[in-house]
């Protein structure tokens, strides 16, 4: 069998591979996987043209009309979505014209969620905690809690998670090496230095209380948008 020529095997990866395998982000956009957890999908009005680049340089074939594709990423009036060409499924830009129309609101929430995510990625950089984080924004922040406690009433779902920081504090020991000679050393050891109480009500953080040391700096408690959702 012979070998396809590198560009070649290159521009076969991009026609057949799944959408999960592009590498590739194209400056300036905003991928909406980073942003939602809900897929956007929007019908194809008019034979589409898709190409392999945002300036759209490069083709990639073309979307027929009534198919639903999925929206990865925004970038001004183009969009990245996987739909199926004639030659099989492809992931790639296109005016978002040729597409049903977005909700008015669309772009104002992509650029919320935008903003929204610095904050919390700025957050986790520095295992931080926010009134309004999500409990797996909390976990990829702080880790699991050591602690947890749940209630569950009319008003709907709580929950409380512990967690403790411990610091390393030297101690001088002494003793003798394999030589028989007399040697001081440094050993450090865990000690409790504070504790961090974040309390959720349905899903989101609602208190951040500190207590016997301080987990975070200047006992700051910041306050984030919640998640922005689309339907």
């Amino acid at each position: 069998m012979k070998k396809l020529p590198a560009l070649l095997f290159l521009l076969a990866l991009t026609i057949y591979a799944p959408a999960e395998m592009s590498v590739f982000r194209e400056p300036g956009a905003a991928y909406l996987a980073d942003l939602f957890t809900k897929p956007l999908k929007l019908k194809v009005l008019k034979t589409a043209p898709i190409y392999y680049d945002a300036p759209m340089t490069r083709s990639l074939g073309v979307l027929q009309p009534g198919q639903l594709v999925e929206v990865q990423a925004v970038l001004e009036d183009n969009l990245r979505v996987v739909g199926k060409a004639r030659q099989g499924q492809v992931a790639g830009w296109l005016p978002a014209s040729y597409l049903e129309p977005l909700d008015p609101d669309f772009l104002v929430k992509v650029k919320q969620a935008a903003v929204r995510k610095t904050q919390i990625d700025a957050l986790i950089e520095k295992n931080e905690v926010a009134m309004g984080m999500t409990a797996d924004e909390v976990t990829r922040s702080l880790g699991k809690p050591p602690k947890t406690r749940q209630r569950q009433d009319a008003s709907g779902s709580s929950e409380v998670w512990e967690y403790i920081r411990y610091e390393r504090v030297p101690q001088q020991t002494t003793g003798y090496d394999s030589a028989g000679r007399y040697v001081t050393a440094t050993i450090y050891v865990k000690v409790p230095n504070g504790k961090l109480i974040v309390s959720f009500e349905n899903g989101l953080v609602s208190a951040v209380e500190q207590s016997e040391g301080t987990l975070q700096p200047g006992n700051k408690i910041t306050i984030v948008a919640p998640p922005i959702i689309i339907r």
